[in-house]
């Protein structure tokens, strides 16, 4: 069996052959990031999931309020 799977595997590489070509799903890697809801000045964006990042709790810190930073 390993010799099957070093053939295949030499095939893949040979043919450039993806988990897509071959009928597979893949590995999700090709997800597009979530687009930015806030954004500053600077140009530093978070989608708004996850740990508001050091920029804006800065920010919020010195008194800004979070919809100043919202994108649209």
């Amino acid at each position: 069996m390993q010799a099957a799977i070093v053939d295949i595997r030499e095939k893949i590489d040979l043919y450039g052959l993806t988990a897509l070509d071959l009928g597979f799903k893949g590995d999700g890697t090709a997800r597009s990031k979530p687009p930015a809801k806030y954004r500053d000045e600077a140009g530093n964006s978070w989608t708004g999931r996850g740990k508001r990042p050091g920029w804006l709790v800065a920010h919020l810190s010195a008194g800004r309020q979070i919809e100043e930073f919202l994108t649209a």
